[in-house]
């Protein structure tokens, strides 16, 4: 189509130009070719001003802040809902990779990175493990995003309903327990690398049995 338009815009100017030479009047010809100059002119100005404001929109877009989860409780992780069944959710997502068991659990990996601890066929809880830069998603996962720091979780979250619990071995890694919002996050270095979802309230873990 494109092809059409310019073979036939440049014969109707090659044409213009050439009655131009044989015009006698070439003073009203040279008024006809400049208007027959201009509409082309125009014309690729705004597709080149279209393209360019439309690119710009397009990279906004991009940078669009993620948006948090605003419901009580966390529901899902990257799509895979909590309490839903392994079988429903591998209908929508694919087969899962079975990792190991662990606390009566068996754990599946989804594709999208998303830890599966599985109980009774029931997805009872999630798990998110950060990259190792933890900036390079920034998803939100409820209220909390890989990366975030303890001043930002007691922004997000009460905190007087937040646990800080510590271990006994040499990592200085921290177990922030949420259990009213069933949520467990763990951090080392000030920063996010864990993050935990459950249908249920956790209140214990074998590694974190003290407070900090």
């Amino acid at each position: 189509m494109s092809i059409a338009v310019s073979i036939f815009l440049s014969s109707l100017f090659l044409g213009c130009v050439f009655l131009y030479i044989k015009s006698e009047s070439k003073e009203k010809w040279r008024k006809y070719l400049l208007f027959l100059v201009g509409i082309p002119l125009i014309v690729f100005v705004s597709i080149f001003l279209y393209l360019i404001i439309d690119e710009e929109i397009e990279k906004r877009s991009d940078k669009t802040e993620p948006q948090k989860e605003t419901s009580k409780f966390p529901t899902n992780m990257k799509g895979i809902r909590l309490g839903e069944t392994l079988s429903n959710l591998e209908f929508e997502f694919g087969k899962f990779i079975y990792i190991f068991s662990d606390e009566g659990y068996r754990i599946f990996a989804a594709s999208n990175r998303v830890l599966i601890y599985e109980k009774s066929g029931i997805a009872e809880r999630l798990r998110w493990n950060c990259p190792s830069n933890p900036f390079e998603d920034l998803s939100y996962f409820h209220k909390i995003r890989c990366g975030n720091s303890s001043d930002q979780i007691f922004q997000a979250y009460k905190k007087n309903e937040i646990r800080i619990l510590c271990g006994d071995g040499p990592d200085p890694m921290r177990l922030y327990d949420i259990s009213s919002k069933r949520i467990r996050l763990w951090l080392r270095e000030n920063q996010v690398i864990y993050i935990e979802f459950s249908t249920i309230p956790v209140t214990e873990h074998h590694a974190f049995n003290k407070l900090c």
